[in-house]
């Protein structure tokens, strides 16, 4: 049976081992690029990187293009109607809401 002071050695050197460990700061070229992408294109204040739809591409947008983009796709398939369909809509949320006691 083992106790607790017989692992003693065993933790006491995977502790120095952890302790003692070094990194080298080697960079190959593609890290390099990397590096130059981040701080010339993607840390830019003024743009946006906007995820594709269906793909993993990002995109690089100005605010003002995007809220354009994304006001127009949603918008796209709704119609304009008068206030008394509203009105009836908001009404009718209103009885279902306090028959299943939600509308406070």
């Amino acid at each position: 049976m083992t106790t607790a002071t017989d692992l003693l050695p065993f933790e006491n050197t995977m502790t120095n081992l952890i302790q003692n460990i070094k990194f080298k700061d080697t960079k190959c070229s593609f890290q390099s690029k990397l590096n130059d992408d981040i701080k010339k294109k993607i840390d830019k204040k003024d743009s946006l990187l906007i995820p594709a739809d269906k793909t993993t591409n990002f995109y690089a947008m100005i605010p003002t293009s995007y809220d354009k983009l994304i006001k127009e796709n949603v918008t796209k398939v709704y119609k304009k109607t008068n206030g008394t369909l509203v009105e009836a809509l908001d009404a009718q949320s209103a009885r279902l809401a306090k028959r299943l006691k939600l509308d406070n």
